[in-house]
């Protein structure tokens, strides 16, 4: 199986490694990097550089897969509490 890397990075910051999986291809890699935002933007909620941040998915060579940023994530969150118009 791929394997496929994990990384956070924050505005006009180098990326931060989080973890390597192995994970059956692009799409799923895909799909996981998803939930690793979900699961941070419960756990880093409040977080002021949380909006800035983008998760970067890597493959084993180091190609990009995809770049997902947390703002998608969190305005919707937001918008929720009233914080967005």
């Amino acid at each position: 199986m791929p394997h496929y890397q994990f990384s956070i990075q924050f505005r006009g910051r180098p990326p931060s490694p989080l973890k390597a999986v192995e994970l059956a291809d692009e799409s799923k890699a895909r799909s996981a990097g998803k939930q690793v935002i979900e699961l941070l933007v419960a756990r880093l909620e409040g977080n002021p550089q949380l909006p800035s941040a983008t998760l970067i998915v890597t493959d084993a060579w180091g190609a990009l897969v995809c770049e997902l940023p947390f703002s998608e994530a969190v305005q919707p969150a937001l918008r929720a509490l009233g914080m967005l118009h």
